[in-house]
C-alpha cells in the first residue's frame, strides 16, 4: 500500500500496519487477509466494527450488500460476529454482563446498529 503524508508517498505491506483514517476521519483495521477492512464505530473495552457482508441467494446469485457488526475485546484480538452469543462467549466468567445483555436484548441474537453502543455500557457497567 501506499502511504502519503506531509507530500511524501511512502510504500507499507499490510501486514506490518494495524490499519488506517481516511480523508474523512474514518478508522479502519485490517483484518485477517488484509483485504479486509473493518470500520471502528466504537473504540471502549471492546471495540465496534462495521463491515459491508454480501447478501447471496441460495442459488449463488448476489442479492445485495448489508452493513453487519463485529467487535473485538481487544485491538489485535480475533473479530467476531457482535451477538449476544459470541459476546458471552469472549467473557465466560462475567455472569453480571449475561445477565445484562439477556435483559437488554432478549432472545435477539444480532445485535443491531442502534443499539451497538450500549455494549460498553453493559460492560463497563458489570465490571463496578
Amino acid at each position: 500500500m501506499v502511504v502519503k503524508c506531509k507530500g511524501k508517498k511512502y510504500r507499507l505491506n499490510k501486514d506490518s500496519v494495524f490499519g488506517y483514517t481516511n480523508g474523512r476521519h474514518e478508522h479502519f483495521r485490517f483484518y485477517k487477509s488484509y483485504d479486509e477492512e473493518y470500520k471502528i464505530i466504537e473504540a471502549g473495552n471492546i471495540i465496534v466494527y462495521s463491515y459491508p457482508v454480501k447478501i447471496w441467494t441460495g442459488y449463488g446469485r448476489f442479492i445485495r450488500t448489508e452493513q453487519r457488526y463485529f467487535f473485538s475485546k481487544t485491538a489485535d484480538s480475533p473479530i467476531l460476529p457482535l451477538t449476544v452469543l459470541e459476546l458471552k462467549r469472549a467473557f465466560p466468567e462475567n455472569l453480571k454482563f449475561h445477565t445484562m445483555l439477556d435483559l437488554q436484548f432478549g432472545n435477539i441474537q444480532d445485535i443491531k446498529e442502534g443499539d451497538i453502543f450500549k455494549i460498553n455500557e453493559l460492560l463497563n457497567k458489570s465490571n463496578k
